[in-house]
């Protein structure tokens, strides 16, 4: 894996948020905070686990505090993508 896309952590989330879930992000939600999509604390934890199980990432218990946005979730995310890949080798 070398990074992580906007349609895949927009799935990620959605899967997330619930059988049924309509939530929709797009590239015009890039900077909106998830929390206006109602994505609450315990949706980011299991994005967390999510990412962490699909991804092979380890991921600090502060990481969702990082990920306020569609954009800053990807740039951090993206970030320890490489962080952890210089680190195994």
């Amino acid at each position: 894996m070398s990074h992580i896309t906007l349609p895949e952590l927009s799935e990620l989330l959605r899967q997330g948020a619930g059988e049924g879930s309509t939530l929709q992000l797009t590239e015009s939600d890039i900077d909106t905070p998830l929390t206006h999509f109602d994505v609450d604390s315990l949706a980011m934890l299991e994005l967390v686990a999510r990412l962490e199980k699909r991804y092979g990432l380890r991921l600090p218990d502060d990481a969702p505090a990082s990920m306020a946005t569609l954009s800053a979730a990807l740039r951090y995310l993206n970030r320890e993508i490489l962080a952890q890949r210089a680190e195994a080798s």
